[in-house]
């Protein structure tokens, strides 16, 4: 298991220092074979090589990634870990030998690598389901940690593609994609920069630069854990980006991002070097070199190629920062003469035009651009112009529009209509084309989808969403059909191939204890399953009973819901509470019934996240610490006259936008110290910068407060990793012990 850490950037060569290429003068020599990949038998090879070449031999997976992470830890010189013999032998090694190793790794052209591929992970389902293997204290995935860490020791034994035998560029573009798959924007830069420098591109080839974009702007959806939400841009983190906003509207959205941010268990989303900033807000900065417009302007200059695939991923760059002027001039007006209009009134926006390419054509559009488009104008809440557009280009290109790109559509309807998104948006206006998406815009892509001439059927997900709109319109009785109909049959069927993959475990370890084909991968992947598909139908049910607790009926507080608890036992909590006119009733589950033993209720203290103040809060506090000049006391006096000014008046009256209304920058750091409730001194995240204040004006956090709360939680209960069965000398009581092992997997 890695090891967490607050950030994990790629060593520097210069730090660490390299393996010495000479071999010992008693050191046996060899002869190594160039085939495309080396057995056990082309030489003595260590054991942890050994390990790693068999594992890969017999596509034992969950082996893979372990045994690599150990075979790189003993390359590292001054390590616990540290081995001659291996370090020694990575020299002889072959270059197509490391080279397929790396490829093995690989975490996009290889997703059976990870158990739970293609699962979004929340963090409310870490309180319900055993998440020790599913996702760390950032939200990331420990096995790509583990990869990772073993890729950087790799780079640092072998050296860069610059150095004389060093990686290849395929190799370094491997590493890249395990980078960004722990969101390590550090790493990435560093990896970037190691890149090969050739003819052209500034020294790098179009794919590598083509695999940094897609790995720093997280294009790829293992990039940012399959969870859309999590490169989403608020309302808050547009104004003076994008958008406008009064002054009261201003105060609102603050409160209610700090108020996130107290609630929030864990680091998700945030940037892993100052957990104090979101890695939405810093993918969607326009200025300097972090914005995707001057990428786009340095490596369009340079000629890199363009293609259908660069366009796709530059579109979803490009809207990580809203910029939708450029999405359509540079892209859709200029690559395929498409001609979008504004929309009038209430009606969406017109698609006219179009280009039309031969067969073979690099530009040609096909299903990638459809998929691309969703996604772009998706995340800028865009439904309807993603729509028309994708409508438009399927029947110019004769494009089929299929259930997947069917489903992404449904889910960003869906989170553009959530609460964290529509309200703060809300308070912006709809401007920019921007209609607003609602619950009720979600039945309306339900009935287009399931209608001629798609007739989608709809699958687990798509039911889930279904539910969790009509709950929010409050038809809790179609929502209970729902999931009576469609979610409940599809975990029963993962229930029993759960079960099926246990029984098959333990058998297979009983007739080969050490085969490495005994391994627990299956029954990994389908517990994966069975957790996601029990805790979405148990968030259903609960919504449910608090949405009914608001009906003022008795017949609903006082038969509904216990009989709803009755019916859905395998999917509430051990506890259910809810108000009737007589007071708190509580629900209690036994102890014996299966599945009461998923999870237990705590109370437990935890210390705040901290985020980052706003500009026009900084400037407040400073200026409540010194007396303000005569210039500062006219403006306050301006402002209690008009204390509601919008930034249209600032503009109007100054000529410039003040900087009370900017974000605060995440350059000019200063480190600086809040004493919390207790007393207690917490550091501020952040780099030391003594040339950013003056020495006369006070210091201030550029971090709220990391105070202790005490905060009630639910606490999963574990999985057993290992099922195998006792020797024949064991005891009884280790025979009985192992029976209710087995026992509680399967009734858990």
């Amino acid at each position: 298991m890695a090891t967490r850490r607050a950030s994990f950037t790629c060593p520097s060569l210069k730090i660490i220092g390299r393996v010495s290429q000479k071999l010992p003068a008693n050191r046996p020599q060899w002869t190594v074979h160039t085939r495309a990949f080396a057995t056990v038998a082309d030489g003595p090879w260590s054991p942890q090589l050994r390990k790693l070449l068999s594992a890969i031999q017999t596509r034992d997976l969950p082996a893979i990634s372990t045994n690599f992470a150990q075979w790189t830890d003993a390359l590292i010189p001054n390590t616990p870990e540290f081995d001659e013999a291996v370090a020694d032998e990575i020299i002889l090694l072959p270059h197509s030998t490391i080279s397929e190793i790396i490829r093995n790794l690989d975490p996009i052209a290889n997703p059976d690598l990870d158990h739970t591929h293609g699962l979004r992970i929340s963090l409310g389902q870490t309180q319900y389901v055993d998440a020790t293997d599913l996702a760390d204290e950032f939200g990331m995935r420990p096995r790509d940690r583990l990869v990772f860490r073993g890729m950087q020791n790799l780079l640092v034994a072998k050296g860069c593609p610059a150095e004389e035998d060093g990686l290849s560029t395929p190799d370094m573009e491997t590493i890249l994609r395990c980078a960004g798959v722990v969101a390590d924007t550090n790493a990435i830069h560093d990896l970037f920069g190691q890149a090969p420098r050739l003819r052209g591109f500034a020294g790098r080839t179009s794919r590598t630069i083509h695999e940094y974009l897609k790995a720093f702007y997280a294009v790829e959806p293992a990039y940012h854990q399959f969870d859309a939400a999590r490169i989403m841009r608020t309302g808050r983190d547009l104004i003076k980006d994008v958008h406008d906003a009064k002054w009261q509207d201003l105060l609102s959205m603050d409160s209610i991002r700090y108020s996130r941010s107290a609630l929030l268990r864990e680091p998700w989303d945030r940037d892993q070097s100052n957990i104090a900033r979101r890695r939405a807000r810093l993918l969607g900065l326009r200025g300097g070199k972090s914005g995707f417009t001057w990428q786009w302007s340095r490596w369009h200059a340079d000629g890199i190629k363009l293609d259908e695939e660069f366009i796709c991923t530059a579109i979803i760059c490009f809207s990580r920062s809203w910029s939708l002027k450029d999405i359509l001039k540079k892209f859709y007006e200029a690559r395929y003469g498409l001609l979008v209009s504004p929309p009038s009134n209430k009606a969406g926006p017109e698609i006219t035009g179009g280009f039309r390419f031969p067969p073979g054509h690099p530009l040609r559009p096909t299903e990638r651009l459809l998929h691309a488009t969703v996604d772009a104008l998706g995340s800028m809440g865009h439904i309807s112009l993603s729509l028309n557009l994708v409508d438009h280009l399927s029947r110019l290109h004769e494009i089929p529009i299929t259930h997947e790109l069917w489903s992404k559509v449904l889910k960003w309807t869906l989170i553009n209509s959530s609460k964290p998104y529509a309200q703060l948006r809300a308070k912006l206006g709809n401007r920019y084309w921007h209609l607003g998406s609602t619950a009720d815009h979600v039945p309306e892509v339900i009935s287009m989808m399931t209608s001629e001439p798609f007739n989608i059927v709809l699958n687990f997900e798509d039911n889930v969403i279904l539910a969790k709109t009509l709950i929010t319109q409050k038809e809790l009785f179609k929502a209970l059909d729902v999931i009576r109909q469609k979610l409940v049959p599809q975990y029963e069927v993962y229930l029993q191939d759960y079960r099926n993959a246990v029984m098959d475990e333990v058998l297979r370890k009983d007739a080969a204890p050490s085969s490495p084909l005994s391994n627990s991968y299956d029954r990994q992947r389908a517990g994966a399953l069975l957790d996601q598909t029990w805790h979405r139908i148990q968030h259903l049910i609960h919504r449910v009973i608090r949405r009914s607790a608001y009906d003022i009926r008795q017949s609903i507080r006082r038969n509904f819901v216990p009989n709803l608890v009755r019916e859905f036992r395998p999917f509430v909590s051990k506890a259910i509470q809810y108000r009737t006119e007589n007071g708190l009733v509580t629900l209690l589950r036994s102890d014996n019934e299966p599945g009461a033993s998923r999870n237990s209720f705590a109370i437990l203290d935890r210390e705040m996240l901290p985020t980052m103040r706003s500009r026009w809060e900084t400037e407040r506090l400073r200026n409540a610490t010194r007396e303000p000049s005569s210039e500062e006391e006219a403006l306050a006096s301006h402002d209690a006259a008009s204390p509601l000014l919008d930034l249209g008046d600032w503009e109007l009256e100054n000529g410039v936008m003040p900087e009370a209304y900017e974000e605060i920058s995440n350059e000019s750091q200063v480190v600086t110290e809040v004493v919390g409730e207790e007393g207690d001194v917490h550091s501020q995240p952040g780099t030391e910068d003594p040339d950013v204040a003056d020495e006369d004006e006070p210091m201030i956090a550029l971090w709220t407060e990391r105070r202790v709360i005490r905060q009630a939680t639910w606490i999963p209960a574990k999985r057993e990793k290992d099922l195998s069965m006792p020797s024949m000398q064991a005891s009884e009581e280790e025979r009985v012990a192992w029976r209710h092992r087995v026992f509680r997997e399967l009734t858990l």
